[in-house]
């Protein structure tokens, strides 16, 4: 009687000894797989991204935290092209980078990402974007002149009312002078007329007018040029 009892106390133990060997096998593996996992970098995201517009280019002023594992930025252009760049801190704190890229005319879904030097990336923020060039270009008008007059020897240019909401920001009117040089005049917005004392009568008389798409736009986008005649 004692003896069987000896052998199910040793039967126990053996079961249990094998049960824990198990279990530390498997609790190895475990952390084994885990260990295994890559660590997860966390890259400060932009904080926000304001777009400015060139002749078929674009602009981004990119606004960011002051992580310091930010050393670069990249542009994702809808969801394949990418655009990188580098960016130099000014200040240990929130800062600002800008990055301008060539992109053919059209509207576009933008993610901006922010990287450090192994290359991990932020969430992105996303930002729509309309790039300009010619399509928006042809459409543009020369700013309207009522009339070309000469009186007291001076050449009288009247000009109609420049629409601001249009995106004119300015126009020029390009002539010979008694030279025959030719000579270039800005006219600003809220001129009404302007008068010319030195010039050729009987010439020609150019008018060509510059626009903005956006208020942010950084390039002068130039209408037709539409001849006006000189009086004799």
């Amino acid at each position: 009687m004692i003896e069987m009892k000896f052998k199910n106390i040793k039967s126990m133990v053996v079961a249990l000894c094998a049960t824990a060997l198990i279990s530390c096998e498997t609790t190895s593996e475990t952390f084994a797989e885990f260990s295994t996992i890559p660590e997860v970098i966390y890259i400060g995201k932009a904080d926000s991204v304001m777009v400015s517009h060139g002749y078929e280019e674009l602009e981004l002023g990119i606004r960011f935290n002051s992580d310091p594992k930010i050393t670069a930025g990249m542009v994702l252009i809808d969801g394949t092209d990418s655009s990188k760049f580098e960016i130099t801190r000014k200040n240990d704190g929130v800062d600002t980078a800008y990055h301008k890229f060539a992109i053919p005319e059209g509207q576009y879904s933008l993610a901006v990402y922010m990287l450090d030097d192994d290359g991990n990336k932020s969430v992105s923020k996303e930002v729509a974007a309309i790039s300009y060039g010619p399509n928006y270009q042809s459409v543009l008008l020369a700013r309207k002149v009522n009339s070309v007059s000469i009186a007291s020897d001076s050449l009288s240019v009247k000009w109609a009312t420049a629409d601001p909401v249009s995106g004119i920001v300015s126009s020029q009117i390009t002539y010979p002078d008694a030279s025959g040089s030719t000579v270039t005049v800005v006219v600003p917005n809220d001129e009404t007329e302007t008068k010319i004392g030195d010039f050729q009568a009987g010439r020609t008389l150019e008018v060509q007018s510059f626009y903005h798409p956006t208020e942010s736009a950084y390039y002068d986008f130039p209408s037709e040029v539409d001849e006006h005649a000189i009086p004799e």
